[in-house]
């Protein structure tokens, strides 16, 4: 074993014994295979792509097993991981990490059950329709009624500190997941408070009320909440079938279209007008209804985002639009994207990075979702910036809003419609944030 291998894990050793946490030895199994995959390639310096390749496979291969069988903060930030590092993996590697989005299989409910003998008179169905990171949801009957309930897993909670700390150094030594200087702090404690306010089923309720009051209901269905208690939910059962289930039923180019232009306007309303945000772009959070209406799923994932934040971040987007070279450096340092005292270097590429993200919404022309040469531009320009800038400081609000906008996207490419991005201009420009 490789000195390098050794010097990691000796202090995961200790970390694991003062945290005392059962599940931290998983967790500590999972970071001696995974580094121990990353020293092999450091120390034999490969070169050759393909064996680099089948390590970033096995590499995620090992992660997934183990953090299905988690859950808690450790999936929840898996899920993050693979949807945030995709762009730097190889495309099996992808394929792999995305089963941390859909194939997480569930606790047995007796044995979740018996943490719960409040819940003993319901009737609930054996078989879940679907497991997550926090808890997991089966049909039931409440007051006569079909429903559903969220149920917690046992402890969830407590662990999170423990499971956070473990991975923030497992991430902080496996260099290849993560560009250089990348605020890992920023991105730990952002998913520490998010996941805390995920445990809290009764704020998630709260949270519900407040989305449904905000959203659009000739577009968008929000079920009502029947019962909340601290851990578990019990909300109105809609029928439909999921976004990825619909998109099975091979659905006209018209229908496909329709979806695409509804998904962008929740993101519009959503964020850039009631700062009101569901951060989970998981397709099975999207419940396809009559005439097209999106029921909208899992409030544990609504964030709320500040109107100076908003309002900054649309201040951005416009400056790129108009070309405005110095509102994008001011909005870019006022926000936390650029440090004091950086270089003339490090400015130029922000600017061009910023720039060419909105170019979809200069082209007259319908924009190709299915063409990798954006991505592939965007990869690359963000890897150059990460390279030159002294640090890679941002603000935590990006986080799970560039989540939900990645998700957007890739639902946006399944949906393949003939997509003119220029056309939304005028109803992004025409927002104006008021700040009291």
């Amino acid at each position: 074993m490789s000195c390098l291998h050794e010097s990691v894990l000796e202090p995961l050793r200790k970390m694991a014994y003062n945290l005392g946490v059962k599940r931290s030895k998983e967790i500590f199994k999972l970071a001696g295979k995974v580094l121990l995959l990353e020293s092999i390639d450091l120390s034999k310096k490969l070169i050759n792509r393909a064996e680099t390749q089948k390590l970033r496979i096995k590499q995620a291969q090992e992660m997934v097993q183990t953090l299905q069988e988690l859950k808690g903060a450790s999936l929840k930030f898996g899920q993050l991981l693979s949807i945030d590092v995709s762009g730097y993996l190889p495309d099996e590697a992808k394929a792999v990490l995305a089963k941390l989005q859909k194939d997480v299989p569930p606790e047995d409910l007796n044995s979740l059950l018996a943490h719960y003998p409040e819940l003993k008179e319901i009737q609930i169905d054996q078989k879940a329709l679907a497991a997550a990171s926090i808890g997991q949801v089966h049909l039931c009957t409440w007051k006569n009624q079909k429903a559903i309930i969220k149920i917690q897993y046992p402890d969830v909670e407590n662990s999170i500190d423990a499971d956070l700390k473990i991975l923030r150094f497992i991430l902080s030594k496996a260099l290849y997941f993560f560009p250089p200087k990348v605020d890992l702090d920023t991105i730990i404690n952002e998913l520490k408070d998010s996941l805390k306010q995920e445990c809290d089923y009764e704020l998630e309720a709260k949270k519900l009320e407040l989305y449904k009051s905000l959203m659009n209901p000739e577009m968008f269905y929000v079920p009502a909440v029947y019962e909340a208690r601290k851990r578990f939910l019990v909300q109105e059962y809609l029928q439909g079938p999921t976004l990825t289930e619909w998109l099975k039923k091979s659905p006209t180019k018209d229908q496909k279209y329709k979806m695409a232009n509804q998904l962008i306007e929740l993101y519009l309303q959503e964020f850039f007008i009631h700062g009101v945000v569901q951060t989970d772009p998981n397709p099975a959070n999207f419940i396809v209804m009559n005439d097209l209406k999106l029921g909208l799923l899992d409030g544990g994932a609504i964030k709320i985002y500040e109107k100076k934040f908003i309002h900054d971040y649309l201040s951005m987007i416009k400056s790129a639009h108009e070309e405005n070279d110095q509102g994008i450096l001011q909005t870019g340092r006022r926000m936390g994207f650029l440090q004091p005292k950086e270089s003339k270097k490090a400015e130029d590429e922000f600017i061009e990075l910023v720039k060419y993200l909105i170019t979809p919404f200069k082209d007259p022309n319908s924009y190709p979702l299915r063409d990798q040469t954006y991505n592939d531009k965007v990869l690359e320009l963000s890897m150059e910036f990460s390279k030159t800038i002294k640090q890679a400081k941002f603000p935590k609000e990006i986080i799970l809003l560039h989540r939900k906008l990645g998700g957007l996207f890739s639902l946006l490419q399944k949906l393949d419609p003939d997509l003119n991005f220029c056309s939304w201009w005028p109803r992004v420009s025409s927002i104006e944030v008021q700040l009291k």
